[in-house]
């Protein structure tokens, strides 16, 4: 009877076998997790996001502070926004941040929970003579956004019909200029920047306000890029960070020293 050569699969497998297999897939594991997660953000919009801000801003604060929750290195760069997004969707970066939710970025982007939320209004000089208590008053007038920034609904909406005339420089603080030097007549922004970037470009002594009108409350999100490899399981991973961020009560801990630095700016004329 021919003697059949026993197969390697039906072979005993010895007590070490498989080690190697395993010890690499776990050391490709740790380098995996060695790596650092790499984010992107941008300038002049503080006091959320802005190199020369506390921590790089308040976002920027509480994002750092996810990824510290997860155990996990960042680093975060600084690129003027329509490069960091273009470099961002390349793959070259993780996700971005900080921005708000509209249709176009949903079609483009994972959109993590609200790292915070912010409300917008009409932002003017203290001692302008400007008193509106609905959108429809502004009519008129002329407003600066900066140049990609898309304005709220009802603001847009006087704006094609003619009511309104949009300035659109290439940044916030510029936009602070043309109100300091009589161009522009408000600025729709959040509260927390408009302050910040004011404090910051105004000279001393002159101060803004903002209008009672509520034009738009947002959640300022890091967004990651959709048809990345793993991008929905990044933000998912982010957010029960944050989740867990805020039930630790660290978050707001961040918020409120944010606001205590914007109030220190407020009245030292930093």
């Amino acid at each position: 009877m021919p003697r059949f050569r026993q197969s390697l699969a039906g072979r005993r497998r010895g007590p070490g076998w498989g080690t190697g297999t395993v010890v690499a897939t776990v050391m490709a594991a740790q380098a995996v997790a060695a790596e650092p997660v790499r984010l992107v953000t941008g300038n002049g919009y503080a006091p959320l996001s802005d190199e020369d801000w506390l921590n790089g801003g308040l976002v920027t604060d509480v994002v750092r502070q996810v990824y510290a929750q997860l155990d996990r290195r960042v680093t975060i760069d600084f690129l003027p926004w329509v490069r960091g997004a273009q470099a961002t969707r390349a793959g070259r970066y993780r996700a971005t941040f900080p921005y708000i939710h509209n249709a176009e970025r949903e079609r483009r982007y994972f959109f993590s929970k609200p790292v915070i939320r912010t409300e917008k209004r009409p932002m003017t000089l203290a001692g302008s003579g400007l008193r509106a208590e609905t959108v429809g008053e502004l009519a008129g007038l002329t407003y600066c956004m900066p140049h990609g920034y898309p304005p709220q609904a009802a603001i847009a909406r006087l704006t094609e019909r003619g009511r309104l005339r949009r300035l659109d420089p290439p940044s916030m603080r510029a936009c602070v200029k043309t109100l300091a030097e009589g161009y522009a007549d408000f600025i729709p922004v959040s509260t927390l920047q408009g302050r910040a970037v004011a404090d910051a470009v105004l000279p001393e002594g002159r101060k803004v306000r903002f209008l009672e009108i509520v034009l738009q409350c947002n959640g300022q999100h890091v967004i990651f890029p959709r048809g990345q490899p793993g991008a929905e399981k990044a933000r998912d991973r982010f957010d029960r960070g944050l989740a867990a961020l805020k039930r630790s009560g660290r978050h707001q801990e961040i918020v409120a020293r944010h606001i205590r630095r914007l109030r220190e700016v407020a009245s030292n004329g930093d």
